[in-house]
């Protein structure tokens, strides 16, 4: 009988463990998964409503500065969907290529490849940024940022000194094969 009580403690108890193991792991996924789901559609939202008024309204209007305001959000995601909006506004690139440039030396290597690739779309009006450009390809020059980079370079058609340099140590890398392409480009010849 003393057995038969023990083994229904034993159960019961475990029972309730499983059921608070049960209610914690629920609250968990309402609350980051489905939370971080819901807020990521929100910023998506907002920020896209954001670029369509940038578009629409004078130089550094409000919408803009919402959107550049957006690149130094402690949210990740927000800063890298904004830095997606703003890459889509060629005709805002004046007032965001200095901003992309700073962003090319984010420690936050998403956020690097995000402000590379909208250099690289807003290739002709990137030329502010060659020096970020040529600093970005020398320092990660395998990394998505650094790919994108010595296509922007390309895209640029700049053959100074620097630019040769940077495409000619990166072409040295895992992940050259695009700087290679850039100085072949840029110079009609292999680097050595």
């Amino acid at each position: 009988m003393a057995l038969l009580r023990s083994t229904t403690k034993l159960q019961l108890s475990l029972g309730m463990f499983a059921t608070l193991v049960i209610g914690l792991a629920a609250y968990w996924y309402l609350t980051r998964i489905k939370d971080t789901y819901w807020s990521r559609e929100i910023i998506a939202d907002q920020l896209q409503q954001y670029r369509d008024n940038a578009r629409e309204e004078p130089k550094n209007g409000a919408a803009m500065r919402h959107l550049i305001d957006a690149t130094k959000s402690g949210n990740s995601f927000r800063r890298g969907y904004a830095i997606d909006m703003i890459r889509t506004l060629s005709d805002k690139a004046e007032d965001v290529v200095p901003l992309l440039g700073t962003l090319l030396h984010d420690p936050d290597s998403f956020i690097r490849g995000d402000a590379a690739h909208a250099l690289l779309d807003l290739c002709r009006f990137a030329k502010p940024a060659k020096a970020d450009l040529v600093e970005t390809v020398r320092q990660y020059p395998s990394d998505s940022c650094g790919v994108y980079a010595a296509r922007a370079l390309e895209c640029l058609g700049d053959d100074s000194d620097d630019v040769l340099e940077a495409l000619r140590m990166a072409s040295k890398t895992i992940a050259g094969s695009r700087a290679r392409t850039a100085y072949r480009k840029l110079t009609g010849r292999d680097p050595e």
